[in-house]
């Protein structure tokens, strides 16, 4: 039998998060920060580097959600890919990507529109499936970049699917305006907006003229 044992006081992947943020970062502060939530362990920091590591990526799929601090690692990094900053204007990623399946099981585990909204700005997708995605009035955002705002008429999203556990009491306005071609939209309304706190029925004539 073979046992691994960490030598006390060493960190074995020290040296290797000191270069991944050094490689990713914008400034010394956040290359600081990336070394400190992935020594923590912060899930957003390493979905956020994972990515960063699969820059042909060309569908994605799986569960997204919010605990109170915005997700901002990934979030961070999905506009700086699509706006092609650094690390992106030398090695860009996300460009092929096609498909986005957004997975929630949980009710109380939701998504405000506008983390989605980068990923509208990358020149090849084409399919988009949301489940917990939610409108709000007042965001308070962590993270606030170009590519978290609309960019109406020029995404190529052709399907919009807003599944389970998605509140659009604002009709999904950001999200629709933003596609250039819209061919196929899927809604199905969940009056839940804040579990437990805040509801909202379904409102069509939000979505009647989403331009």
């Amino acid at each position: 039998m073979v046992r691994l044992v960490r030598p006390r006081g060493q960190d074995p992947l020290g040296n290797w998060r000191a270069r991944a943020g050094r490689a990713i970062s914008q400034s010394s502060e956040e290359k600081d920060k990336w070394y400190v939530d992935l020594g923590h362990s912060s899930e957003d920091a390493w979905v956020a580097l994972l990515l960063v590591s699969l820059p042909n990526l060309t569908g994605l799929c799986g569960a997204w959600a919010i605990w109170g601090d915005d997700a901002p690692w990934v979030t961070r990094i999905l506009s700086r890919a699509a706006h092609k900053e650094h690390p992106f204007d030398k090695q860009p990623a996300f460009r092929r990507l096609t498909t986005l399946d957004i997975l929630c099981n949980d009710a109380w585990a939701y998504c405000p529109t506008y983390q989605f909204l980068p990923f509208f700005h990358l020149p090849s997708l084409r399919s988009v499936s949301l489940e917990g995605a939610r409108d709000y009035e007042i965001i308070d955002r962590t993270e606030d970049h170009p590519a978290m705002h609309p960019a109406p008429r020029t995404s190529p999203v052709e399907t919009l699917t807003l599944d389970s556990l998605c509140n659009g009491r604002y009709g999904m306005t950001d999200l629709i305006q933003s596609c250039a071609n819209l061919r196929e939209f899927t809604c199905q309304h969940d009056e839940q907006v804040v579990w437990g706190e805040l509801f909202s029925d379904f409102r069509p004539l939000e979505f009647a003229h989403p331009y």
